[in-house]
């Protein structure tokens, strides 16, 4: 069985020094490059076709998937865990190089996925926009390049991902350039999502 694996090439880290004395943390720059990261991908399991289900159809399957859930945990002993919320501001946040491979259980080959690069200033999880720039690589027989720009907002506390304006181009799926430009919510306790 194969494990997964994290290394990270070079990483900079600039934290403002005051706000530690008070027992917070306050980033001011995050950068890293040359991450690589790998890990064993889900087994393939059946999905239920959860589209024409309605919002009280969709709590209900979710609260039951809950409860298996907790009481999966629960016979194999495992404790559960609630984590208070994260805290997290970021002034810089600046990646270069990652590759992410996702190995197949069955033996398959690999799939892969490249963050040639990213870049987002105030990150933070409370709602407040986070301008963000940055290109994929999806590679394989036909390379298709990714770039996307605009700004998202993180809301913990009700975990959606807000876009707004977010500008998408992609070559190589296609003899021309893709582009696109989209807002709109993804809430991702449903995994759905509701794009203009």
């Amino acid at each position: 069985k194969q494990q997964s694996k994290l290394r990270v090439g070079n990483i900079q880290v600039g934290v403002q020094l005051l706000p530690l004395l008070r027992g917070q943390v306050a980033i001011d720059t995050l950068a890293l490059d040359g991450v690589r990261a790998s890990m064993q991908s889900g087994s393939q399991q059946k999905r239920a076709d959860t589209g024409t289900l309605s919002d009280e159809d969709l709590d209900a399957l979710y609260a039951i998937r809950r409860k298996r859930m907790a009481t999966s945990a629960k016979d194999s002993g495992a404790q559960v865990v609630v984590l208070p919320p994260l805290a997290l501001q970021v002034k810089q946040l600046t990646i270069n190089d990652a590759r992410l491979e996702l190995l197949d259980p069955g033996g398959a080959a690999p799939k892969q996925l490249e963050l040639v690069r990213l870049q987002a200033s105030d990150v933070n999880l409370e709602g407040a926009a986070i301008p963000l720039d940055m290109a994929l690589r999806l590679p394989g027989k036909q390379v298709i390049d990714v770039s996307l720009k605009g700004n998202i907002r993180v809301d913990q506390q009700h975990q959606t991902v807000t876009l707004e304006q977010i500008e998408l181009a992609a070559t190589g799926a296609l003899a021309n350039t893709l582009q696109l430009r989209t807002s709109g919510v993804i809430d991702l306790v449903r995994q759905r999502a509701d794009l203009q």
